[in-house]
Order: structure tokens, then C-alpha cells, then sequence
């Protein structure tokens, strides 16, 4: 029975454990971001200051905020996972991070729309854009062909 109780307890502070870091945010400097982030950073925000980095663990994601609005998130080798700015909308010289297709696709299709974000899934990319009232998503593969869209 006291084996019993002491495995009961051991498990319950090993579950709390886990469950108070699950998710936490951690400040870091700029230069514990993995070489391709900050490869990336320092090709598609020179001069923009990097107002604010984090690891967000248990999962190892690295997210990052500039001083010019973007949100920027990358997974634990250094690739960008997500882009985001909802003020004015993402930059064509950074919708160039996507296939040549997505961004032709974009650009004739939605032209002068804001594109609020950009996500690399498993299976291709999703595109956020901001279609007043609505917003639109648009999903594509990996190579860039349009696979679907919704509204919302």
C-alpha cells in the first residue's frame, strides 16, 4: 500500500511538472535562434530591430517579434512556420518565401487584398487574407498549386 501511495504521488508531481512548463514562453537572446532563423531574419527584416525572441517549449518553437508589426514563428531547425501582420497586411517581398506558384496565384487573384498570414503546414501552405467582412483562407500544396479556399 505504501508503494502504492509514494508511485500516486510520484506521478502526481511528475504531471504537474510537465503541465507548468507545457507551453511556456521563455525569453532568449537573438542569438540562441537557431543560423537559419536568424539567416532568415537578417535577409527579410535588415535594419528592423527584433523587439522580442522566445522558446516555447516542451515542443522547441522559437517565436519572434519585430519592431515593424510581423510575428514571425520557427520550428526547432531554424524554419519559418509562420508569418503574421495584421497592420497593413505581409509585404510582397516577403510573400516571396512562398512558391512561385502561391504568390502568382495571389497575385492575380488578389491583388491589393492584405495578406495577414502565411503558414507552412505537412502538406503545403495556408494563406490568410483579410476579404472585409470576411477573411479567407487559401490552401496550397508544397510545390504552390491552389488546393482549396474558405470564407469565413
Amino acid at each position: 500500500m505504501k508503494k502504492m501511495m509514494m508511485l500516486m504521488v510520484f506521478l502526481a508531481s511528475a504531471v504537474l511538472a510537465f503541465s507548468a512548463t507545457k507551453g511556456s514562453e521563455k525569453p532568449i537572446p537573438f542569438e540562441k535562434l537557431p543560423k537559419m532563423a536568424q539567416e532568415f531574419i537578417h535577409t527579410h527584416f535588415k535594419g528592423v530591430k527584433v523587439v522580442k525572441c522566445e522558446v516555447e517549449s516542451p515542443w522547441t518553437q522559437f517565436d519572434v517579434r519585430m519592431a515593424n508589426g510581423y510575428e514571425l514563428e520557427f520550428d526547432r531547425a531554424g524554419n519559418w512556420t509562420e508569418i503574421q501582420k495584421e497592420k497593413g497586411g505581409i509585404s510582397s517581398s516577403i510573400l516571396g518565401v512562398l512558391p512561385q506558384r502561391s504568390y502568382s496565384y495571389l497575385q492575380s487573384n488578389y491583388s491589393g487584398v492584405s495578406v495577414e498570414k502565411i503558414e507552412r503546414q505537412k502538406k503545403g501552405f495556408k494563406v490568410s487574407l483579410n476579404t472585409q467582412p470576411e477573411e479567407t483562407e487559401i490552401h496550397f500544396s508544397k510545390d504552390g498549386r491552389f488546393l482549396s479556399k474558405k470564407v469565413d
